[in-house]
């Protein structure tokens, strides 16, 4: 394998590399990618690149000079160029979204110290994309400088979760597609996208009250506490019940969450005439994603909160006009606030939103952001910070994680910081009319 333009097989490939056995996860769409492989050095391997690529992406000179080193070694290797080729089109030119899970790690190939470096290579060519696709809108250097920083953010996990080596989880890489094809930006603290709202959210505001009210999913099951449950069959589950929406003329009947994230077993009636639906599954939204690194002060997240709808009107004046913020994560799991003391940012950020309950995707849904491994094992997590802490210690004790979501409507922006929802929400349930 000395030619350049050489396109061998996956198989063929790995082999060389002795990483056969990660073959199922690296050859979707490897035909493709070779299609469009040449003898020039990729981008993302150029010294010149690389030295942007970094400063960009918010890494240290050690980063930048750690990478030049492993780029070289790549590029004297073809299987290694190759493979590297074949990630970067699957993150960022695959038609299709790809992901790199389960791909292999190269320590055979470049020694455990650097071998995680090939992936954060892989990251940089988010740069130019992204200088690219931001120029085209007019939108300012800082912003793109800003949300290229999420190469420092994903850097920074692979340092807590792997013994401070320089890397990106492969589940992570495959994130920077979102950010040229959403797009996604970062404003502040914060990062946000436009998009359909995911999440099943049916909520409601009273036209002469203000009053705000989240309604349950139909047919969605919930445990006694409240929690929606994700391994329920069509019948109640054990200890717990279901819930119906029901949409009517003259009205919509339905079980009410509360902004604590907890289902109520009430059966209440909104009368159309007094009760707007303001979100929707499918409404435009604003769609958050909370970047890692810290600095989750509620000053920092209500700076991103109101600069994000101007944005958007500013940069996308054709895009449909969103209503809301919304977001699934687990920093918006209510357990949160049993767990933490009050005044830990992750619990002052809880308290300005609107918590809404949504099942486990996973048994682990969400502890692998703390954590850092597939499954939650006792033995092995680490337990440095508070947070790992304070988790650690309530899962061993027994208990399920759960995970969440929430939503801020737009015209509550000017209300941050009052704990709005909550304050109000105990005259707003009790003035729910009962379902007949």
């Amino acid at each position: 394998m000395t030619d350049p333009c050489q396109r061998p097989s996956a198989e063929v490939v790995l082999a060389a590399l002795g990483e056969s056995a990660h073959l199922a996860a690296v050859a979707p769409g490897w035909l493709e990618s070779m299609a469009a492989y040449s003898s020039a050095l990729p981008r993302f391997l150029q010294p010149e690149a690389i030295q942007e690529g970094a400063a960009w992406g918010g890494l240290a000179a050690a980063d930048a000079a750690q990478l030049q080193s492993i780029a070289q070694r790549i590029a004297a290797s073809l299987p290694l160029r190759q493979l590297a080729w074949h990630a970067c089109w699957r993150v960022f030119d695959s038609p299709q979204e790809a992901p790199l899970r389960q791909w292999p790690a190269l320590d055979q190939a470049l020694g455990e110290k650097d071998a995680g470096g090939f992936y954060v290579l892989v990251a940089l060519d988010l740069v130019p994309r992204l200088r690219k696709l931001h120029g085209a809108r007019g939108i300012p250097e800082a912003i793109t400088r800003d949300t290229c920083r999420q190469i420092w953010s994903f850097a920074d996990n692979h340092r807590r979760g792997r013994g401070n080596r320089l890397g990106i989880f492969d589940r992570q890489l495959s994130w920077m597609r979102n950010y040229t094809r959403c797009p996604l930006f970062r404003l502040g603290r914060l990062e946000f996208w436009l998009k359909p709202c995911r999440w099943t959210m049916h909520v409601y505001r009273n036209c002469r009250t203000g009053a705000t009210v989240a309604l349950a999913d139909d047919r969605a099951h919930f445990t006694d506490e409240g929690f929606q449950d994700a391994t329920a069959t069509e019948a109640a589950p054990v200890g717990g019940w279901i819930a119906r929406l029901i949409r009517e003329a003259q009205q919509v009947r339905g079980f009410p969450v509360s902004p604590m994230g907890r289902c109520l077993r009430r059966e209440v009636a909104l009368p159309l005439d007094t009760w707007k639906n303001v979100l929707q599954p499918g409404a435009p939204t604003l769609e958050l994603h909370i970047p890692a690194g810290g600095g989750l002060t509620p000053a920092a997240c209500a700076d991103s909160f109101r600069q994000a709808p101007g944005f958007f009107a500013r940069f996308f004046p054709e895009a449909a006009t969103p209503g809301s913020i919304t977001c699934r994560s687990w920093i918006f799991s209510p357990l949160l606030e049993e767990i933490l003391p009050p005044e830990a940012n992750p619990v002052q950020l809880l308290r300005e939103v609107y918590l809404t309950p949504t099942p486990n995707l996973v048994p682990d849904d969400g502890l692998w952001f703390i954590f850092f491994q597939e499954a939650f094992d006792p033995a092995t997590a680490p337990r440095a910070s508070r947070l790992q802490r304070a988790v650690y210690d309530y899962l061993t004790a027994g208990h399920v994680w759960r995970t969440g979501t929430m939503f801020l409507l737009l015209e509550d922006l000017p209300r941050l910081g009052t704990q709005h929802y909550r304050r109000h929400w105990p005259s707003v349930f009790a003035a729910l009319p009962d379902a007949p």
